[in-house]
């Protein structure tokens, strides 16, 4: 944990009095003893983290800041490292009034999280606040408590003195970047404290009703920039009462889109000890520049700070090379689903723009209950979707980015069509990638998100995983076989759990069943599962190097060192009949092992059905042949993906040479392996043209394209 400004965060049973503002801040002590501080309070951190997953499981906003320890102190002593750190937590430690306790307690929250605990006696002295914690860790609390009790105490004071009745102007406002963000927020502090309203408005809503509330007084606002600026404006929505000012999702609301909007809003509120709050997952450094402009020596704590992992260490962090045509990368999305999510598991997929969102969600290809989510759906409409989202009504949530941020309910996949990009230089958005991802693997539990990348799109993904250091699990796309050893083995599961009751009704049935398989119950209660999956037939084969129906993978391990794939060619031709490596159709695509010591390739189906040839691979003496349950790493200089391949031209030799490469971006692709002359290399869509294949003794290299830059 990180503190900067005028002095570092002290314990929770400290109760800091507000500085002097004539009283100049310390100076910093020497780096070393800054770098030792900041190790211990990020060990207390951990300390207390683990602490509240053992006790505290059931509270709905946590998040585990750090999964290695760097603790040094003998096993004996960690039970009681971490009760005192647990104990920290405790409410009795914070100015909390016990109604406050109470409703905490009913909603299952029954100590604070520690960005909670970072902030509070900050926020409640009356400093400007810069807050960031990774999410899921309980940031709408963090500053909801504070503020919170300083309006029940201003509720008092209004009651003694005769005020504070109907018509009262809000005291607090806070503005998120979306109108589902906004809602969630509201829905956190309504009710949290006795005697305080909270209005929660945005666009798309009726505003009659907003007025009629604000005519009667409220004490906080939640809300989003347009609708709060248009309220004010019509002379409804009274500012200049407003003490605490919360921005949520911080980085987003400072935005240039929501610039303009904040200077005029924050304008508006005049009262004269302004305290304004800035909180999100992630701080890039043009925030931390623009904040001074709305903040008075702001106190920064984070939570994130330098540590090594940016996004959570809750979630599996999955990136799976897919084809870039929507119906090809649909039917992968619906494979990945099945494979990484169970039966009853929420899954949110994300797309780039309304149009893709639209188009994905209509894609038959998805043969999920889907239901699309983006800007352009009617408010009425979202909000009835979110509702049937939350309740189970239906699973996959096919969403732009108005579902990325802030939404607190369970969710176990998360999908991305593409890496996000920056609409407007057109490079990787790591910031919204973390919150994309951090909409699973919440509250203590674990989860995964998955990105599907295409070749243009490699570089994002490697730039990402940089800047957030979590490493990617570099997979292929699940194959139909896979697929179906994960659909039984859920399937048995959930034939397990089924009460006996209801087996009863069943048993005449499962007796005719067992008669027509000749007695055989392996083979019925196989037919059984099969069709409780939705299988009638085995599946249809699908490469998986380029996704190509009625291809399978093949990988040729080699006991020596492979250099070309021109030895890989030699030895298929020795194994397998004549004429079965001739044409560029029947075997194809082939590419090095990154171990050295092989490749993989796709085969025909119907070739890999030859009786000549099935016999010719299961010889024991081929065992270096074998069907790719998954792809292994591969060398990327020997990479031009699905179409991308041209098909083969005439070559000089006997054989047919490689047609020309793909346009793969950086350097252009490599031409279609098969024996012959290689093709010429494909134009780069951005570097050199590559070189045309070569198979070694079979033909020479074809000439390299011109890059189109």
């Amino acid at each position: 944990m990180k503190t900067k400004e005028s002095s570092a965060i002290a314990s929770p049973r400290q109760k800091k009095p507000k500085p002097s503002p004539s009283v100049s801040p310390k100076p910093k002590p020497p780096a070393a003893k800054r770098k030792r501080a900041a190790a211990n309070e990020a060990k207390e951190v951990r300390e207390a983290e683990e602490a509240k997953e053992e006790g505290v499981e059931a509270a709905e906003e946590s998040d585990s800041p750090a999964t290695e320890s760097v603790d040094d102190e003998p096993r004996a002593k960690q039970p009681r490292r971490r009760a005192e750190a647990a104990s920290r937590l405790a409410f009795s430690n914070f100015r909390l009034s016990g109604g406050t306790v109470e409703a905490l307690a009913a909603r299952g929250v029954v100590a604070l999280f520690p960005i909670q605990a970072a902030v509070f006696d900050l926020i409640y002295d009356g400093h400007d606040v810069i807050g960031r914690a990774r999410t899921g860790m309980g940031k709408t609390l963090a500053f909801a408590l504070p503020v919170g009790e300083r309006l029940l105490e201003a509720r008092r004071r209004e009651a003694a003195a005769g005020g504070g009745g109907a018509g009262r102007a809000p005291l607090a406002l806070v503005m998120t970047p979306t109108r589902e963000l906004a809602q969630q927020v509201a829905g956190e502090v309504s009710g949290l404290f006795a005697g305080v309203e909270t209005l929660c408005v945005y666009g798309g809503a009726p505003m009659g009703a907003q007025c009629d509330a604000l005519r009667r007084g409220v004490d906080v606002v939640v809300g989003t920039p347009g609708r709060i600026k248009d309220l004010a404006e019509r002379g409804v929505l009274g500012l200049s009462r407003v003490r605490y000012v919360t921005l949520d999702e911080a980085d987003q609301m400072l935005d240039m889109g929501f610039a303009d909007d904040m200077a005029e809003i924050l304008a508006k509120c005049t009262a004269e000890k302004r305290q304004t709050c800035l909180f999100s997952a992630t701080l890039p450094p043009w925030v931390r520049e623009v904040a001074p402009k709305y903040m008075t020596t702001p106190q920064v704590v984070d939570l994130v700070g330098d540590a090594d992992v940016k996004a959570s260490q809750d979630v599996r962090h999955v990136a799976i090379a897919a084809p870039a045509r929507i119906r090809e990368r649909t039917a992968t999305i619906n494979d990945v689903i099945s494979m990484y999510a169970s039966s009853t598991g929420r899954v949110i997929v994300f797309c780039e723009t309304k149009a893709e969102c639209d188009e994905l969600a209509n894609a038959e290809e998805l043969k999920l209950d889907v239901k699309p989510l983006h800007g352009d759906i009617p408010q009425s409409a979202r909000e009835k979707t979110m509702a049937a989202f939350r309740n189970g009504k239906f699973r996959v949530l096919v969403a732009t980015d108005v579902a990325a941020r802030g939404l607190d309910m369970l969710v176990e996949l998360v999908v991305m069509n593409k890496p996000p990009m920056k609409k407007m230089s057109g490079r990787e958005d790591t910031e919204t990638y973390v919150h994309r991802s951090g909409r699973t693997g919440r509250a203590g539990r674990k989860g995964v998100c998955v990105t599907l990348f295409g070749p243009r799109e490699k570089a994002a993904m490697l730039s990402i995983e940089r800047a957030t250091k979590n490493s990617f699990e570099w997979l292929s796309a699940p194959n139909p076989r896979t697929l179906l050893k994960t659909a039984a083995a859920t399937a048995a599961s959930d034939a397990a759990a089924v009460a006996p009751e209801a087996c009863a009704f069943f048993m005449d049935a499962a007796s005719s069943l067992l008669e027509e398989k000749r007695g055989d119950a392996l083979a019925a209660l196989s037919a059984a599962l099969a069709l409780a999956t939705g299988t009638m037939r085995a599946p249809a084969s699908r490469s998986l190097l380029t996704f190509a129906d009625g291809y399978v993978t093949m990988r040729a391990t080699m006991r020596q060192q492979v250099h070309s794939c021109g030895y890989v060619w030699g030895a298929l031709r020795k194994v397998l009949p004549d004429g079965a490596c001739e044409g560029t159709e029947s075997i194809r695509c082939m590419r090095l092992t990154a171990d050295g010591y092989g490749a993989v390739f796709d085969i025909k189906e119907e070739l890999l059905a030859d009786e000549a040839v099935r016999g010719a691979l299961e010889k024991p003496m081929n065992d270096w042949l074998a069907v790719c349950e998954e792809v292994p790493p591969l060398l990327e200089s020997n990479w031009t993906m699905g179409a991308d391949a041209g098909k083969g031209g005439k070559g000089k030799g006997a054989h047919k040479g490689g047609g020309k490469g793909g346009d793969s971006p950086g350097k252009g692709g490599k031409g279609a392996d098969s024996p012959g002359k290689g093709g010429k290399g494909g134009k780069g869509s951005g570097g050199k043209g590559g070189r045309g294949s070569g198979w070694g003794s079979f033909g020479g290299g074809g000439r390299g394209g011109r890059g189109s830059w």
